[in-house]
Order: structure tokens, then C-alpha cells, then sequence
């Protein structure tokens, strides 16, 4: 039960992790050692991007109680709900599709902004993640012929290839869960976030990370989206071109190689494609497996052929 909060609703994150939702905040109760690592998300990612105040919630309090469970209250963000309800609730209004192509923008707006923020980390940091979290969610899948792992694996240990991947990487905010369900459109078009995460899942990583993971999650998650609009009858495409558009023009500025975008993308999907989460589980959303575990095989086909080449130029 909620212990700050007398009056409210209450729902079971994706997490496992109760969440109370009161009139002006938000109570989430846990294992404490879970409750600290969103807190310690919520304080990195604020004390980065410094002076950006509203754009994450406000941390109001945080404490374990006596029955050692960790308690995190939070500034309720205003709005009429997350971004993925917004979606699914809309038609093909024009208007409201314009909102979400604007709500879009602003997200990738933001982490453009969030990409002008460097620190000096190492960043064999960002690919040393990315490689635990997609190690571990190959693991979960457990389906051997999806992928040519013993080749990918053998050539993502290569030194020459590694260097290739990081080269120009600068280490900044990033949130590492920059999903629909995270993104809280504005009425006036802006966008909040909340629930970042400490590190990614299967990872014990901790650098600041790099945007690249939020583009994406953002574009996955939208991605996923659109299936289920296509899957209820709703045509009308959503806006992944924004999305694409960015990327190609990072990849154009040299912000990061397609490669490690790639590499990105692969550990996503694997990621959705072996989640065991109740919120992937619920049946409206089992169809989305499939669609994950084919762009994985895609993905991975198109890395693998890349990185033989890069193998013999380095």
C-alpha cells in the first residue's frame, strides 16, 4: 500500500514496482536496491543536463522503510497521458496526427540538445554496454538460428572493429528508456520524460551513456505502434520518417557509424523480442514479438555483412 499517498490510483509498473498516483505526485514502492538505481538515474541525468529544469520530474523524497523497501515520491507531470496512450487513442484526425508528429519533433529536439552536453568518459563505455545488454538479451530469447552469433560475437571482440565503432563518440545525458510509455506530450507541443534508467537491462554499466540509445528507443517504440494501428485498421503512417531523417543526418555529421546505430537497433529488438515484462506479455501486444524478431535477424544479417567488411579495411 502506498505510504505517503491517502488518496489516488494505483497501478504495477512494467518493472514489477507499485506506482500510486496521487493528485500532484507519484509514489513508487520496491526492493530498495531497485528503487536506488532509478533514484541515482533520476540524479545523474538531472545534475548533467544542469539548468534544463521540468524537463524530468522533480524528486520530492526518497527513503527505505522499515520493511526494507525503497520509496521514491515524484512530481506528477501535468497532461493527458504518456505518448503511447496518445496514440493509441487517436484516429486518423489529421490534427492530432500533426500533434504527434510535433510531440515527435520536440523528443528529438531534446536529445539533440542533450547531444551538446559531453563528458570525458571513456567511450569503450557505451560499447561495452551496449554489448552486455545485447549478450543478455540474446540469452533471454534463447532461439540459437536467429542469429549467426558466433560470427557477430567473434567480430564485435576484434580491437580494429571496436575503435571503428566509438571513433568520435563523445559520452553525454542520455536516459536508456526513451519510450512512448516515458515521453509526456505538452499541450503546447513540448515534452517531458521520466523513469530513466540507471543502466541498461542485462548491463552493470554506468557511464552517462549516449543519445543514440534514446533515437532508438524512440524509433522502436514507434515502430512497435504502428503495428498495432495497422493491426486495428488505422493506415494512416506514423511519423518514423522524422525519426529516420535524424539519424541519417547524424550519420551524415559523423555523430556516430551506422554500424554502431545498427548495433544499437540489434540490441533493442532482441531486447523486446525476449522481454518477459507484463506490459509485453498482455495479449493485445503478443503480436509484436514476431515484427521484434524479425527486424533482429534483419538488423543482425545487415551488421554482420557490414563488419566482415570493416574487418578487412581496419
Amino acid at each position: 500500500m502506498a505510504i505517503f499517498i491517502k488518496t489516488g490510483s494505483f497501478k504495477t509498473g512494467s518493472s514489477g514496482m507499485k506506482v500510486y498516483l496521487g493528485d500532484d505526485v507519484v509514489e513508487k514502492v520496491g526492493p530498495f536496491s531497485r528503487i536506488c538505481k532509478e533514484y541515482n538515474a533520476y540524479e545523474r541525468l538531472q545534475s548533467l543536463l544542469e539548468g534544463e529544469k521540468g524537463i524530468l520530474p522533480e524528486i520530492k523524497f526518497f527513503l527505505e522503510d522499515t520493511h526494507g523497501r525503497g520509496i521514491l515520491i515524484l512530481e506528477r507531470l501535468n497532461g493527458d497521458g504518456d505518448l503511447e496512450e496518445y496514440i493509441l487513442a487517436t484516429r486518423d484526425e489529421q490534427p492530432r496526427l500533426d500533434f504527434i508528429a510535433t510531440t515527435i519533433l520536440s523528443a528529438l529536439n531534446l536529445l539533440g540538445q542533450w547531444q551538446t552536453i559531453t563528458t570525458d568518459e571513456n567511450p569503450i563505455l557505451l560499447l561495452e554496454e551496449i554489448l552486455q545488454g545485447l549478450k543478455a538479451a540474446y540469452q533471454r530469447l534463447g532461439q540459437r538460428g536467429l542469429l549467426d552469433w558466433d560470427e557477430l560475437t567473434f567480430l564485435l571482440e576484434q580491437k580494429g572493429i571496436q575503435s571503428y565503432l566509438i571513433a568520435g563518440i563523445k559520452l553525454g545525458p542520455c536516459h536508456r528508456d526513451f519510450c512512448t510509455n516515458n515521453v509526456w506530450p505538452m499541450s503546447n507541443g513540448d515534452v517531458r520524460v521520466f523513469d530513466p534508467r540507471w543502466a541498461l537491462p542485462g548491463s552493470d554499466i554506468t557511464s552517462s551513456g549516449h543519445t543514440i540509445l534514446d533515437i532508438v528507443d524512440l524509433y522502436i517504440n514507434i515502430e512497435r505502434l504502428q503495428s498495432d494501428r495497422a493491426k486495428n485498421g488505422l493506415e494512416f503512417p506514423l511519423p518514423l520518417q522524422l525519426i529516420n531523417k535524424r539519424i541519417k543526418q547524424q550519420i551524415k555529421e559523423e555523430q556516430f557509424y551506422e554500424e554502431l546505430y545498427q548495433l544499437a537497433l540489434l540490441r533493442r529488438y532482441l531486447d523486446f523480442a525476449s522481454c518477459d515484462c507484463n506490459h509485453c506479455l498482455a495479449p493485445e501486444r503478443r503480436h509484436r514479438f514476431a515484427l521484434m524478431k524479425k527486424r533482429a535477424k534483419e538488423t543482425g544479417n545487415k551488421l554482420v555483412e557490414r563488419l566482415r567488411t570493416i574487418i578487412k579495411e581496419v
